[in-house]
């Protein structure tokens, strides 16, 4: 096939492909504004969709895959010239394994200290609650 051809193609699928998305958000639309009308405890504005919950949550993770993934293309191409090492290439091949252990490194810590932070959230909490409830008794 041609390139105006594929071009053509590709059109027609993306226009497709937004006309069905923006036809399935109006029908979401409609079904949670029904549902409000029968019972207005309902809120108005659904739940927020997987996809954006996954990104919101660990949007610092696949940031560093993709860099991560970045620096070793760039790395496995410095690694594989053939032209001469001089200290500009020695540079950027130090660099981009500093980057490569720098995303790993992000990668491991960043579970950790989430579960850190959670814990230390659910801490502050309860020692919050029992100031109050000592409080309350004296």
């Amino acid at each position: 096939m041609s390139a105006s051809a594929w071009i053509s193609l590709v059109t027609l699928v993306v226009g497709a492909i937004v006309t069905l998305h923006v036809a399935y958000m109006h029908r979401k639309q409609m079904r949670q504004i029904e549902l409000y009308r029968q019972d207005p405890s309902v809120p108005l504005t659904p739940p927020p969709h997987r996809l954006a919950v996954f990104l919101k949550e660990n949007w610092f993770l696949l940031w560093c895959l993709v860099f991560g993934t970045f620096d070793m293309v760039v790395l496995k191409k410095d690694l594989s010239s053939t032209a001469p090492l001089t200290r500009h290439a020695v540079f950027d091949i130090v660099m981009d394994m500093f980057g490569v252990g720098i995303m790993i490194l992000f990668a491991i810590l960043t579970p950790i200290i989430k579960r850190a932070s959670k814990l230390t959230d659910r801490t502050l909490d309860v020692m919050h609650k029992m100031t109050h409830v000592v409080g309350a008794m004296s």
